[in-house]
């Protein structure tokens, strides 16, 4: 069996790979966007074109091998957008190898580990008040653990729309965050989890000073079971000024080698 195509998929805003072999086995694995994930994901795209180059005519099978020479393959190793397209192409292969031998990739690795998974869903309304009543609605449903963005919508276009939060100051900004999570705390907490994102947009010292603010009789951010700090890491002395939080704290995925 010999690769002959790597295709890149389109949905909405996602971006997955499809390895097509000459036996009809087809193998598809999902492609993060990496430093595209605020708009058209261009450098992890070339990373697939790059890996493409010398996966065609290969053994797809032989997965270790591929992996390790798509990474030694560039001069430059690691980062979030070369790694995105491996990690694609290796999910796309253990698709082919699963299929090939008629069994669930899983048991390829050993085999189960639990039986179920628990599962968050994210929020999305524009005010506080709809925030509250989406978060009844999902417990509702059974979701038991729930995830916001503080200053908006979580993955629309614009966070500004209808907010205002282009003319804001940081402090006003924080009120704003602050009665979102409050109205969570009211919908989720404190039988479930809440737990709030920040985008690279964010740097550490306003996250903390985020995390640190307090709304009433009862606490803003602090309320929170998870604060999944998305900040940007070059300076990384400074991120270590996040550990001065009191939040169980999530680096989360912009933190790569």
């Amino acid at each position: 069996m010999k690769v002959t195509e790597v295709q890149t998929l389109r949905a909405s805003r996602f971006t997955y790979i499809k390895v097509h072999t000459d036996e009809g086995i087809t193998g598809v694995g999902e492609l993060h966007p990496a430093s595209g994930t605020g708009g058209t994901p261009f450098t992890p795209l070339a990373a697939v074109g790059y890996c493409a180059e010398y996966l065609v005519g290969k053994d797809p099978l032989h997965i270790e091998r591929h992996w390790q020479h798509m990474f030694r393959r560039c001069v430059f190793r690691g980062g979030a957008d070369t790694m995105a397209a491996i990690g694609a192409i290796d999910m796309a292969l253990w698709d082919i190898k699963g299929k090939a031998a008629g069994l669930p990739v899983h048991s390829l690795l050993g085999g189960p580990t639990r039986e179920k998974v628990r599962l968050y869903t994210h929020l999305s309304g524009s005010t506080p008040e709809e925030l509250a009543d989406q978060a009844r609605s999902l417990v509702e449903e059974g979701f038991t653990a729930v995830r916001l963005y503080p200053f908006g919508d979580f993955g629309q276009d614009s966070f500004s729309e209808g907010r205002g939060l282009e003319n804001m100051r940081f402090r006003g900004m924080v009120h704003n965050a602050v009665a979102r999570v409050q109205a969570d705390y009211v919908g989720v907490i404190p039988h479930n989890p809440l737990s709030c994102v920040l985008t690279a947009a964010c740097d550490s010292s306003a996250a903390l000073r985020l995390a640190s603010s307090r709304s009433g009789s009862t606490s803003g951010f602090s309320s929170l079971h998870m604060f999944h700090a998305s900040t940007p890491c070059l300076n990384i002395r400074r991120c270590f000024s996040l550990a001065m939080c009191s939040l169980p704290l999530y680096p989360r995925d912009t933190v790569h080698l």
